[in-house]
């Protein structure tokens, strides 16, 4: 377990929901990391936010950053979305008792270099992979939406990784796009864009 503390992120997420309507959703998220430095920088053309609901406006929402020694680098009220597509894809998953994803988000990725998801819990990588991502022949349970945001809504700060940008205020104007989480999982694993670790909870 330190071995994975001291080379990915580690997302615990805790909801309070006020209301079935989904954007009264508010996540927090603590990110535990190990801070390396890296001169490399995604090309960025867009930010992509990913959801399994169908938002009005996407709020900012806690943000807490560890580094390994459990000192604070980033906390914030933030809206946080990423560099890659493919990494809203993963944060679009289903949020299940005892399920973890974990990415490195200070390992700079261009669009045709694989990407790295750990997925925590479940009996299994195929019941990890159902849980969070749906099964593909199921419509609802596999729909997702990723949101393509403007990159002048955004800023970078000390203590965020190459691959993420934040806002402090809700983002009202985007364009999205609905899909089959796990169709498009599939096919980024079959084109090697995607590379699944399964880990069994601890």
């Amino acid at each position: 377990m330190q071995t994975l503390i001291k080379t990915l992120f580690v997302f615990v997420c805790f909801f309070f929901i006020g209301c079935a309507d989904h954007t009264n959703i508010m996540r927090t998220t603590i990110d535990t990391i190990d801070l390396k430095s890296s001169s490399r920088q995604p090309v960025v053309s867009a930010y992509f936010y990913g959801s399994s609901a169908l938002l009005k406006v996407i709020k900012p929402e806690v943000y807490i950053k560890l580094d390994i020694d459990g000192n604070t680098i980033y906390h914030g009220n933030v809206v946080r979305a990423f560099a890659d597509k493919r990494l809203a894809l993963l944060y679009s998953t289903n949020n299940l008792p005892g399920m973890s994803i974990g990415v490195d988000l200070l390992d700079c990725k261009n669009i045709n270099e694989p990407i790295k998801f750990t997925l925590i819990g479940g009996r299994s990588e195929e019941d990890a992979i159902d849980k969070l991502f749906g099964k593909e022949d199921n419509v609802r349970g596999s729909t997702g939406y990723i949101y393509i945001l403007r990159l002048d809504d955004f800023e970078k700060e000390p203590g965020l990784g190459c691959m993420e940008a934040i806002a402090h205020k809700q983002i009202n104007n985007w364009e999205v796009e609905t899909l089959n989480r796990r169709a498009t999982l599939n096919k980024y694993i079959a084109k090697g864009l995607v590379i699944i670790e399964w880990l069994p909870s601890t």
